[in-house]
């Protein structure tokens, strides 16, 4: 029994203290990807990136990110950025664009504060200007080579839209041509698409919405004093189309998910992460738009990105991911120049709790290798045959058939991922495979400890996986990148555990790879076993 006197004594119980609000998150977000960005600067002041295709156009995002950031006026990345695409002719859609935005961006800080000591000259500015404007295809924008797509399309309107605030003027024509035109890539049920012929997408379809945004806007611009030879015929062709818009919002309103990207009807994709949600911001930015149905969408996006912001600061290992998800978190589109450099010298100077290291497979860890196998089974675009599939009762053995494909055993590769496709000589798309193998786990010893492990798998397209007649993982993920992102911690108690997958392949190829490793991603020790012949049948 404690004594009277010494509880007396003892501290009293405080609430733990509360999380950081999501405003201070963000902040620190926003500094370690800013001290990111300009730790890959070259030293002559450019970012790397493909300058054959687009010369200037990462340096052009780069410095862009920077001063929508809130960099101070002087900052030396800033400078060396701009003074190393001083003499570039920007001779891309997406590059151009992005050089107006930033032109754009550092005359409204000049003309607010007289405070920027560089800028853009207008000659340069016009030159951009000019490539978008006679670099237009049947109303819409390509690379300029190939085929037009929205893409293309919707960063050319952000860069007429902002040589609009350096006092260039829109032909008319060339806005009522893409007014005539951008609908073409909007499919039935409202979605908008990359390319004609495509499965609409979520970042598609915001990016779009903002772009038809902005066709108002510089249609409005022409009957405004600056620019009074109006455009009734833009205003007339946007108003007998708003029941396409409404159909547009009311798609995204229905999918919108900031951690995953709608992509066609029923799935979505990881391909684009950080272009999606900088394409809600503009859009819901252009638009006053708070909430996506019910979706406080920058608070949800903001905690996605934070999410996947690495210990070093970047998001993807991409300077441009890096720099949409700092034009997202800052809500740039329409945020206002603000010096924030001495808040984000506060927080690099903060001393914050080391950050866990990320836990990969160790690269001696081999993808498992030994696999039953069936099909292709044929499906149809959006895989409705395989959303139906329900495997959990399935425990094949060789020769055997599951409607009408006899599973064989295979060796798949140890070293990366395998395209079924390549592996069995069987190809096509609107496809699935089935996958079936066995977990071992004998420890020795009387005491049968449970084994702690990891399971990591790497898909293109959608998946389910089953395991002892569980479905523990399933998605309709689609066209992503093909990386061990599916990690699974499963506990294995002594004996023997079926693993059954079923792996999509819409398009491309019929990628797949499993392993499995213990908790720290080191090998598992010995008493585990692969087989894909149940133990029971040697």
């Amino acid at each position: 029994m404690i004594p009277v006197l010494a509880l007396a004594l003892l501290p009293l119980a405080q609430d733990p203290a509360p999380p950081p609000s999501l405003e201070l998150r963000v902040e620190r977000g926003i500094a370690r990807a800013l001290g990111w960005l300009k730790s890959r600067q070259a030293r002559e002041g450019s970012w790397p990136g493909p300058e054959e295709a687009h010369p200037g156009g990462v340096t052009a995002l780069c410095c862009y990110a920077l001063v929508r950031s809130g960099v101070e006026a002087s900052d030396p990345a800033l400078l060396g950025g701009l003074r190393s695409i001083a003499a570039v002719r920007f001779k891309s859609t997406y590059s151009a664009s992005v050089h107006l935005l930033l032109a754009a961006a550092l005359r409204a800080e000049h003309d607010r504060a007289k405070t920027r000591p560089a800028m853009i000259p207008d000659d340069a500015a016009r030159a951009s200007f000019d490539f978008l404007v006679a670099n237009q295809h049947e109303g819409l924008w390509a690379y300029p080579d190939g085929a037009v797509d929205m893409s293309n399309t919707q960063f050319a309107l952000l860069g007429l839209r902002a040589g609009t605030e350096l006092g260039f003027e829109v032909p008319w024509k060339m806005l009522e041509r893409c007014a005539g035109a951008i609908f073409r890539l909007q499919s039935e049920s409202g979605g908008f698409s990359y390319a004609v012929g495509d499965a609409p997408r979520g970042g598609m379809t915001a990016a779009t919405l903002a772009g038809i945004h902005v066709l108002g806007e510089l249609a409005r611009a022409r009957g405004s004093g600056a620019f009074p030879r109006g455009n009734d015929d833009v205003a007339s062709l946007l108003a007998k189309k708003k029941d396409r818009v409404r159909a547009a919002e009311a798609w995204m309103e229905a999918r919108f998910d900031a951690a995953r990207p709608a992509f066609g009807e029923r799935g979505w994709t990881s391909s684009w992460d950080y272009s999606f949600l900088w394409a809600i911001e503009r859009w819901c930015s252009l638009t006053g738009r708070r909430l996506i149905g019910t979706h406080d969408w920058y608070r949800e996006g903001a905690e996605r990105l934070l999410t996947l912001q690495s210990g070093d600061g970047d998001f993807g290992g991409s300077i441009e991911d890096t720099c949409f998800a700092l034009l997202f978190l800052r809500r740039a589109t329409l945020t206002g120049w603000e010096d924030r450099s001495e808040t984000y010298r506060r927080i690099d100077a903060e001393k914050r709790a080391a950050t866990p290291p990320r836990i990969f497979p160790a690269e001696d860890v081999p993808r498992i290798a030994d696999w039953l196998l069936a099909g292709p089974y044929r499906d149809e675009t959006g895989s409705p045959r395989f959303e139906k599939a329900d495997l959990a009762r399935l425990r094949p053995r060789e020769k055997t058939k599951y409607e009408n494909e006899a599973f064989e055993r295979v060796e798949l590769g140890t070293k990366d991922w395998t395209n079924l496709e390549v592996a069995t000589g069987r190809e096509g798309d609107h496809v699935f495979w089935i996958l079936s193998t066995n977990l071992v786990w004998e420890p020795a010893g009387e005491k049968r400890q449970p084994l702690e492990a990891t399971l990591w798998f790497a898909f293109e397209d959608p998946w389910k996986i089953w395991l002892d007649g569980k479905l523990v993982s399933s998605e309709m993920r689609t066209a992503s990148p093909i990386r061990e992102d599916v990690v699974l911690p499963v506990t294995l108690e002594p004996g023997v555990h079926a693993l059954v997958v079923l792996s999509a392949d819409e398009v491309g190829s019929s990628a797949f790879s499993g392993r499995i490793t213990d908790r720290a991603g080191r090998a598992l020790q010995s008493g585990f076993s692969i087989a894909a012949e149940p133990p029971w049948k040697r």
